[in-house]
């Protein structure tokens, strides 16, 4: 199904030129046509409003003449919404409904042009609006007669067939479903910005969460009309905009009694009452909540939510939103259901479980039970989603999130999850404690060698990972000391995790790249193959968490142990190496190409790919590449190395070709150890982080 989202997006041709979204004619792809081509796909997906109704760059009399600026050249509106497609055709200037200015340099000069356009038409408002795709701006304006004939600025334009006095307080069920829902979100943003508000992004952003789960909580009550509205009247007045502001505190009040353990009582929203009500004029005629089974308009507004928070929530301690692709390569290769309880420890902003929760939906609603069968799925689902993480700030978020991906945020608490599993909140204890879960999908924060490492003697005592290993007669153990230099947090939150699931349960976790072959790492492979059976192991590409971070990464996939289960000798593993995204290094999305070379709709990666090879590996039909295939535990030696690239088959077979030139007229084949004892191996700058293991006759230099 294409995306909705996609109606927004500005059409070119072969050769860069814009495809008018009126007439299907060629125009140069200027800064300002992007801006009005744009808007003209607004008022006509959004709005409604028809095509053969509106023109763009009209001309502008006054009287019998035109009207020129200061330079005598004619003055031409950007977009004309003419009352009928007749009036349209013929350009006639009695006949204008409403006028658009795009990109003005500010609203006071887009107002000042427009002010001039309406009054020497019959225009009855206008619009200035300035969107570049990333900073939408947008100011709405009516012409009132009475008391006197006014300029003011209002707080929306009616929709095609929609009187001006209809804008306000709709009844809930004549809200209607967003279409450019990244447009919607962008403007609320500068919304916020444009009223001088001197906050941090950061504090706006949080302030935009608290609004958006007022309006959630007014879309959930039972009263037909809502609380969440701001009506023309209130729009243009000082006490008008303060009760505005005091409905959407008394919604976030509700807000906060629903969700203790995340909202203490004295949180509030910090910008304006202006701020609040120009939030409100934005959202107040959308429903940002659908229905049960309706999983293509949560799958949009829960992605565009996902995308607006990533861009403009900071990183902090190791945080960082997981790639979307991963994430959903990641639940589609555990492939949960409806009856697991799915658990994220370090869940940030949830991303995790708004893709557990599209995967199942979807499931359910293309599956062939009853439509009550289906509810009941899709209820229980809801109850049996949990996560913790350290910041609630993030929780806030997520749960956000979770409301607008179709609810089933009632299990998104606090805490710090290497902590006792006693000091968990009551939800986690009750419902989701030590092995309960049977599914944990989760990506800690990382800290590899840095400062970011556990050195709390409290903390470290609760895992097998916190204590210094050795080698003792061949074989690798735990002793009771501590590890000198501690340990990265990542390292304690896979033990954590394999603890924590059920026996029998599946864990997906985004670890970095060294866990597969440093001996930083290495408890950490001996507790998997320990209590675990490894079922995957793919080599993320360089860019699946940038520009968020560099740090190299892989996603490990286990299963572990049934009670009374012994860890197998030899199975089948899989393995894949990733190497395309869909993005480079900024975040830029990658397209795939047509015939004709140019870009299509679908981003150019290779996920889906590993997706289907792992789900012919379950099946026993899989047919090795060179970028994914099995490995038999057997084949993997003492030191666990479980690196992907060390069995490239590739890399095997041309291994197999030089030795195979051993013994052949002139040729002998021996290793470098062989043929000095004395020679060492030299580990660059690159790679001072870690140790790589080799083995003991080619120890690193020291």
């Amino acid at each position: 199904m294409v995306s909705d989202q996609n109606h927004f997006e500005v059409e070119f041709d072969i050769d860069g030129k814009i495809v008018d979204f009126l007439t299907s004619t060629l125009l140069d792809a200027t800064p300002e046509e992007r801006v009005r081509q744009r808007y003209l796909r607004v008022l006509h997906y959004e709005y409604g409003y028809p095509k053969e109704f509106m023109k763009r760059e009209v001309a502008i009399h006054h009287g019998s003449s035109l009207l020129t600026d200061t330079r005598g050249r004619p003055v031409r509106a950007d977009i004309v919404i003419y009352r009928d497609a007749a009036a349209c055709a013929s350009k006639d200037q009695g006949r204008i409904y409403l006028v658009i200015e795009c990109k003005a340099p500010s609203i006071k000069a887009g107002h000042n042009q427009l002010v001039s356009y309406v009054f020497n038409t019959s225009a009855e408002g206008g619009v200035w609006f300035n969107g570049s795709g990333e900073d939408d701006e947008v100011a709405y304006f009516r012409r009132v007669s009475a008391p006197e004939s006014e300029f003011k600025e209002w707080i929306g334009i009616p929709r095609y067939k929609e009187a001006w006095d209809a804008l306000g307080r709709r009844k809930k069920v004549d809200l209607k479903k967003p279409k450019d829902i990244k447009g919607l979100l962008r403007r609320c943003h500068n919304r916020l910005h444009g009223r001088g508000n001197d906050s941090e992004e950061e504090d706006l952003t949080m302030d935009m969460v608290r609004i958006m789960l007022a309006k959630a909580m007014d879309e959930e009550g039972t009263d037909p009309l809502p609380s969440f509205y701001c009506t023309p009247e209130e729009y243009i007045s000082e006490a008008g905009i303060n009760s505005v502001k005091g409905r959407i505190a008394k919604l976030f009040d509700d807000v906060k009694r629903a969700n203790r353990d995340v909202f203490n009582e004295h949180e509030r929203i910090t910008v304006g009452a202006r701020a609040v009500a120009d939030v409100v004029v934005e959202l107040q005629e959308y429903s940002l909540l659908s229905s049960s089974g309706a999983a293509h308009e949560w799958d949009l507004m829960g992605h565009a939510y996902e995308q607006y928070a990533s861009v403009y929530l900071k990183r902090e301690k190791g945080q960082f939103f997981t790639n979307r692709l991963a994430v959903d390569l990641m639940v589609s290769m555990v492939q949960p259901d409806y009856m697991d309880v799915i658990l994220d420890p370090a869940g940030g902003s949830g991303g995790f479980l708004t893709g557990t929760m599209r995967y199942v939906r979807n499931r359910i609603v293309d599956s062939e039970g009853s439509e009550i069968a289906k509810q009941r799925q899709l209820e229980r689902h809801k109850k049996n989603l949990f996560l913790v993480d350290a910041s609630r700030r993030l929780v806030k978020v997520a749960k956000t999130a979770m409301i607008l991906n179709g609810d089933g945020h009632a299990g998104m608490t606090a805490g710090d999850s290497l902590g006792s599993y006693e000091s968990f909140d009551k939800t986690i204890v009750s419902q989701a404690g030590r092995c309960v879960p049977t599914v944990i999908l989760t990506n800690p924060p990382f800290a590899g060698v840095g400062d970011g490492r556990i050195t709390h003697e409290e903390v470290l005592r609760r895992f097998d990972a916190g204590k210094r290993w050795v080698e003792v007669d061949g074989e690798y153990r735990k002793t009771e000391e501590f590890a000198p230099d501690g340990v990265p947090p990542e390292l304690l939150f896979f033990e954590r995790c394999v603890d924590w699931l059920k026996p029998g349960g599946k864990l997906g976790i985004v670890l970095p790249k060294s866990f597969l072959d440093t001996q930083t790492y290495r408890p950490g492979r001996e507790i998997l193959f320990a209590r675990c059976r490894l079922l995957a192991i793919i080599n993320c590409h360089k860019n699946t968490f940038q520009p968020f971070t560099g740090v190299r990464t892989c996603i490990v996939f286990v299963q572990k142990l049934a009670e009374g289960e012994s860890a197998p000798s030899n199975y089948p593993i899989f393995m894949a190496i990733s190497r395309k995204i869909g993005q480079d290094s900024e975040g830029v999305p990658i397209y795939k190409k047509d015939a004709l070379n140019n870009p299509t709709d679908e981003l150019d990666d290779d996920l889906a790919d590993i997706g289907k090879a792992f789900d012919d590996f379950r099946q026993g039909k899989l047919k090795s590449s060179g970028y994914f295939f099995a490995v038999d535990r057997s084949k993997i030696e003492k030191n666990l190395n479980i690196n992907p690239q060390l069995f490239l088959p590739h890399l095997n077979e041309t291994l197999e070709a030089i030795q195979g030139l051993d013994g052949a007229d002139g040729w002998s084949v021996s290793t470098i150890g062989a043929m000095s004892t004395g020679i060492k191996i030299f580990k660059g700058p690159r790679f001072k982080s870690e140790s790589i293991i080799v083995d003991d006759d080619l120890a690193p230099l020291k």
